[in-house]
């Protein structure tokens, strides 16, 4: 007998092949895409076979203007449901950033939701999201499915949206799970289905701070009995074999999935990454076309007006070397928000800025694809200098240019993890080794001191240690604001028509 897997991860809420940052919609016209679940599912269809099981591994419902117009305004079934119901999927994994919107939102996810939900060391008020484990029989073969997501969340998400939640360690859960289905069930193989990723690479070698929030190489080298495990949750391409177990990561935003061919007859499996060729599917397209125009009209309303240095960002990378005044800005409304001495933001991918002085809803969402939220800090001199000498390592020199880290290129591209700091002046050296670069922390014309204390506002990824900034782990909470960035800035905008952007070239780099 042979089976086929369809896998996808990390869609983020992409059912069109476009960014929202000033595009015109395609309407009618069906062209190729390389991105989105329209176009995805016209490819995935291609490659149907006899025995086919589709499935989602979560992060499906949070990460485009489209969803979030959909939360702000509307109500009945989610978006994504209905898609995952037309493209015929038969499970879904739950993701970290489907718990965004709270327990609500989710639960109405998973509600409307026609396959069935496999995440099983999840809890909602005392009760298990999906199944402890699920049986699949074809012909005269079995396997089993056990679905986990990264416990990870626990560091990251609202306070408020996790008083309802429970969530079990994923490596001793997906443990105690198979060792249960070994001495209760007779199965033909075993699928774990994980939004997490992998800590180590082939060879063992760390590949990020071993914090647990993905646990992948160690499942697959410490748990025997693994057969395939599919894994989301960084947004990487691969597929290979880790000791005994093959592997398999789809991408994100609908840009490839994952075929996966088990061969039961001679024991073989095989997965390749498909990369998203597809044309527009045409049922799914007609069934988001009148919506996503009410997506379009509502992305164009005017916030609010911003005066002074240009905050569009043309080249990300100088953006960060030279800390564009978009940043400065961001950092201005969390200052003013929290009443901090110190905000740090980061840029997002290749994000665009502010182009225009008029701002509208649409320049805020694209600015803020991912939903975080303010935590206010109380930190000391000491703490500062470490925090920076982690910033300080994203820059190297190359044939005596500045240029980005290897170590924020594997194993994927990480600018994000860059912060940039307001409210001091401070003077990188890059030709110091890393861990050596910060020489000048001013703070109001005065060298910083290690007992020195200060308030510092970031958003909650960073304050859990995300990123490999592991000194926030120990930082004493002052406050942690329940309101999310993008709401911040839009609420600013409103108070303060027309903004004005105090900008300061406050980061010096010498290399």
């Amino acid at each position: 007998m042979k089976l086929r897997i369809l896998a996808t991860s990390d869609i983020h809420g992409k059912l069109f092949n476009y960014r929202y940052d000033g595009c015109i919609p395609h309407e009618l016209i069906f062209t190729h895409n390389d991105m989105g679940l329209i176009s995805l599912e016209s490819e995935m269809k291609k490659y149907r076979a006899e025995h086919t099981i589709k499935i989602d591994n979560g992060d499906a419902i949070e990460g485009s203007p489209f969803l979030t117009h959909f939360y702000q305004e509307e109500k009945g079934e989610n978006p994504m449901a209905l898609a995952l119901n037309m493209c015929q999927y038969d499970y879904f994994n739950i993701g970290n950033h489907d718990l965004n919107y709270g327990g609500e939102v989710l639960a109405n996810y998973i509600h409307n939701n026609k396959a069935q939900c496999l995440t099983g060391n999840l809890f909602y008020q005392g009760k298990r999201i999906g199944n402890e484990y699920t049986l699949i029989t074809i012909e005269n073969k079995t396997i089993a499915l056990i679905g986990v997501i990264t416990h990870y969340i626990k560091n990251w998400e609202k306070k408020q949206y996790l008083e309802d939640f429970d969530v079990l360690d994923a490596f001793e859960y997906v443990q105690k799970t198979l060792n249960k289905i070994k001495h209760k069930e007779k199965v033909d193989g075993i699928v774990v289905v994980y939004h997490g990723g992998f800590e180590k690479d082939q060879d063992g070698n760390p590949e990020e701070s071993l914090t647990g929030e993905n646990q992948g190489y160690r499942m697959c080298t410490e748990i025997d009995g693994i057969d395939l495990l599919i894994s989301g949750h960084q947004h990487r391409t691969l597929a290979h074999k880790i000791k005994n177990t093959v592997v398999i990561q789809m991408g994100s935003e609908g840009q490839s999935f994952g075929k996966i061919d088990w061969d039961f007859d001679n024991h073989n499996i095989e997965a390749e990454i498909i990369l998203n060729r597809g044309v527009y599917d045409q049922d799914l397209y007609y069934a988001f076309a009148s919506k996503e125009a009410e997506v379009q009209k509502w992305l164009d309303e005017p916030i609010g007006r911003l005066k002074g240095d240009n905050l569009a960002i043309k080249f990300s990378f100088l953006a960060r070397a030279h800390k564009s005044p978009y940043i400065s800005f961001i950092n201005q409304v969390l200052r003013a928000k929290s009443g901090s001495d110190l905000a740090a933001f980061s840029l997002f991918y290749d994000i665009p800025g502010f182009e225009r002085e008029i701002i509208t809803r649409r320049d805020i969402l694209c600015n803020f694809p991912f939903v975080t939220h303010m935590v206010t800090l109380e930190v000391d001199g000491k703490f500062l200098r470490q925090y920076l000498e982690k910033a300080a390592s994203y820059f190297a020199i190359d044939d005596g240019e500045l240029v980005v880290s290897n170590a924020y290129y594997t194993p994927r591209f990480q600018p994000y993890n860059y912060d940039m700091v307001d409210g001091i002046d401070y003077t990188f050296d890059i030709r110091n080794d890393v861990g050596n670069r910060v020489i000048s922390i001013l703070y109001q014309g005065n060298e910083v001191k290690g007992d020195d204390l200060f308030t510092l506002t970031v958003n909650n990824n960073r304050a859990a240690g995300g990123g490999g900034y592991d000194m926030f782990r120990d930082a004493k909470i002052i406050k942690e604001d329940n309101i999310n960035i993008d709401e911040e800035v839009i609420a600013y905008l409103k108070e303060n028509d027309p903004a004005y952007v105090d900008h300061h070239d406050n980061i010096h780099i010498i290399y």
